[in-house]
């Protein structure tokens, strides 16, 4: 028995050309085109930036297939790799660094002996993953930091402790007022300055001399002090050299 002849378009599958076509008729250049996945929807894309909507169009400029396909397998290379991004995002989210930091807690308490580091090594391996597929190394960062126990948000301490002593706690904690915790937060704003604290994340290694004099200034614009002294308030005058005749 004869196999039936491939049409046009079972043989333009089987030259593989998926999310590729010529709008413009046989011959002229191929465009990528996919529908969006949800997950992709409104973020910038990898190429120019510019927000993603419900389908991707890109002119690949070639009308040559096998130079078509290369390019197209690198924007969906790019998509992929963007994808593994917003996955990684509820991985090594906040909550997630404190489920991690009581895990590795409750696991060195199990294991006195065990001088391989445990699930601190497989969170090392996480995170180098991670940073090899492209997510914000300075996101990894304070992430680690909470989740091995050597940092802590400022800004969710300064919460726990206000609602540890709101009038009625459980506590039996003398309340405090809430003009009291007004000027806390305050002085954690400015400590926060201070340290260049710029993810909320105080830990030890946070200091001054280890961040760079942009960045000092960035945090200190963003925390409302000063840029070039870091003072800020009723306090703060602006030294400037008095003029002469």
């Amino acid at each position: 028995m004869s196999k039936p002849k491939l049409s046009i378009m079972d043989h333009r599958k089987a030259e593989d050309v998926q999310y590729l076509v010529q709008p413009r008729g046989p011959g002229r250049s191929w465009v990528f085109r996919m529908v969006t996945p949800p997950a992709l929807l409104g973020l910038p894309n990898p190429w120019d930036g510019k927000q993603l909507g419900k389908e991707i169009k890109r002119g690949l400029s070639t009308g040559h297939l096998p130079d078509a396909r290369k390019l197209r397998d690198i924007l969906l290379g790019g998509l992929r790799r963007l994808e593994a991004q917003q996955g990684d995002k509820g991985a090594f989210s906040l909550p997630s660094a404190f489920e991690w930091r009581e895990a590795i807690a409750a696991d060195a308490d199990a294991n006195t002996g065990d001088t391989h580091g445990g699930l601190e090594l497989v969170l090392h391996d996480k995170l180098e993953a991670a940073a090899a597929r492209g997510f914000p190394v300075d996101q990894l960062r304070r992430f680690s930091r909470i989740a091995n126990g050597k940092g802590y948000p400022l800004e969710r301490a300064l919460a726990e402790y206000i609602k540890a002593r709101r009038p009625g706690n459980p506590f039996q904690f003398k309340p405090i007022s809430q003009s009291t915790a007004d000027n806390l937060k305050t002085a954690a704003k400015h400590l926060r300055a201070f340290l260049l604290d710029v993810d909320n994340t105080v830990s030890e290694r946070n200091s001054p001399n280890e961040c760079s004099h942009e960045v000092q200034r960035k945090a200190r614009r963003e925390n409302g002090f000063c840029a070039d002294c870091g003072q800020g308030g009723v306090q703060h005058v602006r030294q400037t050299p008095l003029k002469t005749r």
